[in-house]
């Protein structure tokens, strides 16, 4: 019996053993997925502040090296594990995304430590190029 707890970026990692993507984007994309799939749910109290994990980033690197690769997997999970998250178009908008946070359609809610409601509006951009943005 193993009692190693789960680790799920050392798992991540191992799942892309054999493809061609370099390790630092595989470890990125699997930090992407972490970071949405806690949201607001998971948070750190600092004192005055509470830091949640969201991350913004962005995989740079020379053109065919398998960025696009190692999104598109973390995508496809995302996709499989949490279906119901608000996914952006490879070309939107800044009004529709306006629009459509401030819609009731973009809306989720979990109950916080205390047991009280917490509404927030997810929105996951994972597109290939940010200059079509």
């Amino acid at each position: 019996m193993n009692d190693t707890p789960p680790n799920f970026i050392a798992d991540y990692m191992h799942y892309h053993e054999g493809n061609e993507c370099p390790d630092k984007f595989v470890l990125w994309s699997g930090l992407s997925v972490l970071s949405i799939a806690a949201g607001l749910k998971v948070y750190f109290p600092r004192g005055y502040f509470v830091i949640h994990p969201n991350l913004y980033i962005c995989l740079v690197g020379e053109p065919g090296s398998r960025k696009s690769t190692a999104k598109d997997i973390a995508r496809d999970l995302v996709f499989e594990v949490l279906p119901n998250t608000p996914f952006c178009a490879s070309a939107e908008s800044k009004e529709y995304i306006t629009s459509f946070l401030s819609s009731p359609e973009a809306s989720r809610m979990y109950r916080d430590d205390t047991d009280s409601p917490v509404e927030w509006h997810p929105y996951l951009l994972m597109i290939n190029e940010i200059k079509h943005f």
